[in-house]
């Protein structure tokens, strides 16, 4: 009876490794060795114009003695360059999932193309569209679809300026925003119809996607839906609709910011600034991982965000593919990943840092075996990642763990991009479990919604949060701020500081100014004659000279946006904002979402009743989490808000400290240069 026990095991471990040998182990992953040096991620000057300015910077794979990089091929200068690239090679698609089977659609490049051209059509048609400079003008409020991937392809085709909105914007900013930018041709959604009919002036609305409700009239604007627009469709009239020449420096879209004094900006970005972009991320990849047609893009959230708008430029610079998703959840989100199968991920901040929560979370719940296992796989990545710079392929750890983690969002991912600084242990975190590189980017509307870019093979971004180095489409250089409130110097050891000036192909030199639709732009008052842009935006050069981003608002010389990265350590908080009280400019106030099933665990043991809807006025976890909080603040070496003591005062009181608001809901950032400019979207009944 032994010896059958033993014959069995004996040949099922053979053909296990059988299986192994011939099927897995040729298909492994192997290491990821790109061999770059990250110690200095930036070339510099070797003089500077004053002492009041900084070395110029720029990304070392551009040399000073070469220009900066503007375009890929001599021959692809515009987006429509771009995309009949795209179209020629016939590989373009888009993917989305039906709501009502979930099952996947693919739209190919003839369709797309085909839609294109209608649209394009049905548009040009339309009745009182207003014109600039003899060129239509189109506004999109849409959450991620079909619709709003054709509209942009079928502008920058056909030289249609284009206006992205966010669609989770208040009614008011998308008011001022209309009354602004002077189009009154609009794709929306069923439910901005609704209260876009109480707009005054005159609309051209098409409402695009479906809706239980019906589409509302009006008798002040025109109304017709997405699917009828293209169906009137006329191809007898098609040849007398005019399509403008397009060059590299004429307005291809425009995108809305408000500046430190509050006051709506729209910085024209041009053709040339987002080819520019585009070519400079595809740069960023060596030869052997670079973008192909082969690939599949994902974008989540919202397609009107600066650096979904930049990749989507890259994927059709390349004819990839596109899938998109309108979640703002990581785990209906996992799930889209693992039916898209995409090899090129956007994420905004706020999706990042709750997508890397819920893996936190599903870790911990595993046994205590299970555990103990996934922390050793942990740090064998970990250690190989930090202290030999390369992600492993194949090794027990990654048969064991890390190929399920993968295989999870589809198995094929490997590039996420997000934006802004104020992420590193997420970064680390994600760049591990998954085994993809990590990038982080994040620009003012001025730059085309990019400066900065994390390089391949940057691992040390726990260390050195920044954003990476400038971009190789342009240079940047830090001058001295001396106000009131604010004191940054070049001069500061070791991280020089400052306000961040930018020069490039990148750079957008004109704002938005319809007041004559023959010469709808005016000269950016921000543009220096010597080609350099004021961004009105703070930030700083790390060790490894890449860039770290300082929000607008300081307390004591310190940035806000330290208090934000900070609170990102406490295990009860997912995101934070920090911004200064207007009563009283002293009074810091931080207003965090937090972690409910580690408030739950706490409350349990300490028998406190606890309800996630009612964590803003639960006494005993404000207290908790003002604690930790201060904690940190003390241990990172702020301690100017007691003057010496490391005692904290009772939370949310008159005594020196600073006020904590929990909520519930998430915070809206779409759209953001995160951390840049205190509190976006801030809420002021917080």
């Amino acid at each position: 009876m032994k010896d059958n026990f033993t014959i069995f095991y004996s040949f099922f471990a053979i053909i296990l490794s059988t299986i192994y040998f011939l099927f897995y182990f040729p298909r492994s992953r192997k290491p990821d060795t790109h061999p770059l040096i990250t110690r200095e991620q930036s070339s510099t000057t070797k003089i500077r114009k004053t002492e009041n300015e900084s070395l110029i910077y720029r990304n070392r794979i551009v040399p000073f003695s070469q220009p900066l990089v503007a375009s890929l091929e001599q021959n692809v200068f515009t987006l429509r360059d771009a995309i009949s690239s795209a179209f020629a090679l016939k590989s373009l698609s888009f993917k989305e999932i039906i709501p009502d089977n979930s099952k996947l659609l693919v739209r190919n490049w003839a369709e797309i193309q085909q839609d294109s051209r209608k649209l394009h059509s049905c548009l040009s048609s339309l009745e009182n569209s207003n014109k600039f400079s003899d060129r239509l003008a189109i506004v999109v409020l849409l959450e991620p679809s079909y619709e709003w991937f054709v509209t942009y392809l079928s502008s920058m085709y056909n030289g249609v300026i284009f206006f992205p909105l966010q669609h989770k914007d208040s009614p008011t900013n998308i008011f001022v925003t209309l009354d602004h930018s002077k189009v009154n041709t609009i794709i929306t959604n069923n439910f901005w119809a609704q209260k876009l009919i109480n707009y005054s002036s005159h609309l051209n609305i098409i409402v695009a996607g479906q809706s239980q409700s019906p589409i509302p009239k009006s008798k002040t604007h025109f109304i017709s839906t997405f699917d009828d627009l293209l169906l009137s469709y006329d191809n007898t009239k098609e040849e007398n609709i005019h399509v403008p020449d397009i060059s590299p420096n004429d307005v291809a879209y425009v995108l809305y910011e408000r500046d430190n004094n509050n006051e709506l900006i729209g910085h024209a970005i041009s053709h040339i600034n987002s080819i520019s972009i585009a070519s400079s991320y595809y740069s960023n990849f060596p030869k052997n991982k670079a973008i192909t047609s082969k690939d599949c893009l994902f974008l989540s959230e919202s397609l009107a965000d600066y650096t979904a708008i930049n990749l989507i430029n890259l994927g059709l610079y390349f004819g990839c593919s596109f899938s998109v998703s309108t979640v703002n959840d990581s785990e209906p989100l996992i799930n889209e990943l693992y039916q898209y199968s995409p090899s090129v991920v956007y994420l905004s901040s706020v999706i990042f840092k709750d997508f890397a929560s819920i893996m936190k979370s599903h870790n911990s719940k595993m046994p205590r075996a299970e555990v103990f296992l996934f922390n050793c796989a942990y740090k064998f990545v970990s250690d190989c990642i930090s202290k030999r710079h390369f992600i492993p392929g194949f090794s027990f750890w990654d048969f064991a763990y890390f190929l399920h983690f993968r295989r999870s969002i589809g198995g094929k991912v490997r590039a996420i991009y997000t934006v802004g600084n104020d992420q590193p242990s997420d970064v680390s975190y994600i760049r591990n479990i998954f085994g993809c590189q990590v990038f982080s980017t994040g620009g003012p509307a001025s730059t085309g919604g990019s400066l900065c870019c994390s390089i391949y093979g940057d691992y040390r971004q726990e260390k050195y949060p920044g954003i990476g180095p400038p971009l190789p489409c342009c240079e940047i250089k830090l001058v001295a701020v001396n106000n009131e409130s604010i004191k940054l110097s070049p001069n500061d050891t070791p991280n020089p500081r400052g306000e961040i000036y930018v020069k490039g192909a990148n750079v957008s030199r004109y704002n938005w100014n319809p007041s004559s639709p023959e010469s709808p732009t005016i000269r950016s008052p921000d543009f220096n004659s010597d080609g350099w842009l004021k961004t009105n935006t703070f930030g700083a050069f790390l060790p490894n000279r890449t860039v770290q981003l300082l929000s607008g608002s300081f307390i004591n010389n310190i940035p806000l946006s330290l208090f934000e990265q900070l609170s990102l350590q406490s295990e009860y908080i997912a995101d934070a904002l920090a911004y200064l009280k207007p009563s009283s400019p002293k009074k810091l106030i931080i207003v965090a979402n937090p972690r409910s099933q580690p408030l739950f665990d706490k409350c349990k043991s300490h028998k406190v009743p606890y309800m996630f809807k009612n964590v803003s006025s639960n006494q005993f976890v404000i207290s908790l989490i003002y604690d930790d909080l201060w904690k940190i603040f003390v241990n990172n070496k702020i301690d100017f808000l007691t003057l010496g003591s490391e005692k904290p005062p009772r939370p949310n009181t008159n005594d020196i400290g600073f006020d904590l608001v929990l909520t519930p809901d998430r915070f809206v950032r779409s759209g953001k240069w995160v951390g840049a400019d205190g509190l976006p979207n801030r809420n002021p009944s917080l």
